[in-house]
Formats: structure tokens, C-alpha cells, sequence
């Protein structure tokens, strides 16, 4: 099986600590922040105009056009690690009712090796 982007991070961060490396070491809140930063920019497409706007063909693909989400100040603004080593992430400007957005979030940190609940708050 193909190492996941968690088990990559921390073979790189074990690397890290065993020799003399410069600057700090990303945590796994930090981490997981970063995932869920790149995933929601993925939303946006450059308008000349406005700079960058939600791409609305990509969002309506994957299946959350529709829930209310404020694309303008979109951003996870707190991760939290549990002692199980799970995650619950919070992405703000977007309605608590946003269930598709939410799994998509998930399945993609599942994907890489993290497991989260996604929880969205105005």
C-alpha cells in the first residue's frame, strides 16, 4: 500500500529530529490545517476582475453548490487532535448544515491519513 501524506510527514519529521535541523517541526494541528487550507483553495479559479472566485462548475461536480457557504472568507479556522489521535476540524463561513462539503473535507484527510470530523460554523 502506498504510504499516505500523514505517514510520509512523519517519516520526514522523525528524519528531522534525528539530525541537527533548522527551524521547528510542523505539529499535526498545523498539518492538518495546511490539508485543509490547499483543499479549500482548490475552490477558486482566477477572475479578471475580482481576482479569484469560487468555481462554480467544480463545486456543483462535487456536489455542494447548493449549501450555504460564504466562498468570500472561507477558511478552517481551528484544528483540534484528540489523545485517539483523531481531529476535529472548524471551517468558518460556512452554514453547521453543509454535509457534503463536510465529507468532502473528510474523505480527502482520511485519504492522506488523518482522520477528522469537519464541523462548519457562520
Amino acid at each position: 500500500m502506498a504510504e499516505t501524506l500523514r505517514e510520509r510527514q512523519e517519516r520526514i519529521n522523525n528524519l528531522k529530529q534525528s539530525v541537527d535541523w533548522p527551524g521547528t517541526i510542523p505539529t499535526a494541528e498545523e498539518q492538518v490545517t495546511e490539508a485543509v487550507d490547499r483543499l479549500i483553495r482548490c475552490l477558486y479559479q482566477p477572475d479578471a476582475e475580482l481576482g479569484w472566485i469560487a468555481n462554480r462548475e467544480l463545486i456543483t461536480i462535487l456536489g455542494f453548490w447548493d449549501e450555504p457557504i460564504n466562498y468570500g472568507d472561507l477558511g478552517c479556522v481551528e484544528v483540534k487532535e484528540f489523545t485517539d489521535h483523531t481531529f476535529l476540524v472548524l471551517i468558518e463561513e460556512a452554514d453547521p448544515s453543509c454535509p457534503v462539503f463536510c465529507a468532502w473535507i473528510a474523505e480527502w484527510l482520511q485519504k492522506w491519513g488523518w482522520e477528522a470530523r469537519v464541523e462548519t460554523e457562520w
